[in-house]
């Protein structure tokens, strides 16, 4: 998953969604000292005494090495600057970036030559809306919004400025019996309800807690198995 002036809302029923191509002014598309220190501030780093650095992606070779299974586009490869913090727990992976405005698409030839059975789960909280292209639909999302993604079948996602997704990354074999939902999403935005909001706030705080303010410590299993039994009851 690996995302300023407010843009209009879209619907999250809309089955097909309206982008913007371009920001409006006042949203920043690239990285500054500015929303990096804002960032980190959100995260909570920036009063840890062993202060974390995130890994550091930069110029044509960061758009390889910032996601190996996905094509990242830019419209000037040798500006591009990301940040993130990332953490590999006993069988899901947690993580917090920053990013600029930019082009993630995993194609079918990925699909078939990197295959990966597991499920994005991203929340992004900065201003901004992002567009996911998958299965033939298209989605809007905004901050707040809790975003479902297969990495099983083909998808685009494009953000039109700066953006800080939060997330999980999860095995689907570690999601039961519902399975199923995350191999067949019929839509990648889970719907606007008490359950939805409260699973998106966690997905950032837990994000943070174990890639960035406490990462290389254990993570207890119950811990790890409550935030997969939340995403499974708000994918479900």
């Amino acid at each position: 998953m690996p995302h300023s002036a407010t843009l209009p809302k879209t619907s999250l029923s809309n089955t097909r969604a309206s982008f913007p191509q371009a920001a409006r002014p006042g949203l920043a598309t690239r990285l500054t000292p500015r929303t990096v220190a804002e960032w980190e501030a959100r995260l909570g780093v920036g009063s840890v005494p062993t202060r974390p650095r995130p890994d550091r992606f930069t110029g044509h070779s960061g758009t390889t090495a910032y996601s190996p299974t996905v094509d990242v586009r830019i419209a000037e490869p040798e500006t591009f600057h990301a940040m993130r913090f990332a953490q590999s727990l006993s069988s899901i992976v947690t993580y917090c970036a920053l990013q600029p405005a930019m082009t993630m698409e995993r194609t079918a030839e990925r699909v078939r030559n990197e295959p990966s059975d597991s499920l994005v789960v991203s929340v992004s909280g900065m201003r901004g809306q992002s567009l996911i292209r998958q299965n033939g639909r298209e989605f809007v999302y905004g901050p707040g919004d809790l975003v479902f993604v297969s990495n099983a079948t083909p998808y685009s996602l494009v953000t039109n400025a700066v953006a800080d997704p939060s997330g999980l990354l999860i095995p689907f074999n570690r999601l039961g019996k519902h399975r199923h939902i995350a191999e067949r999403l019929q839509r990648p935005i889970a719907a606007n309800t008490p359950l939805a909001r409260a699973a998106a706030v966690f997905v950032r705080r837990f994000a943070a807690e174990t890639s960035a303010l406490n990462a290389g410590q254990a993570t207890g299993t119950v811990s790890e198995q409550a935030a997969v039994d939340l995403i499974v009851a708000a994918l479900s």
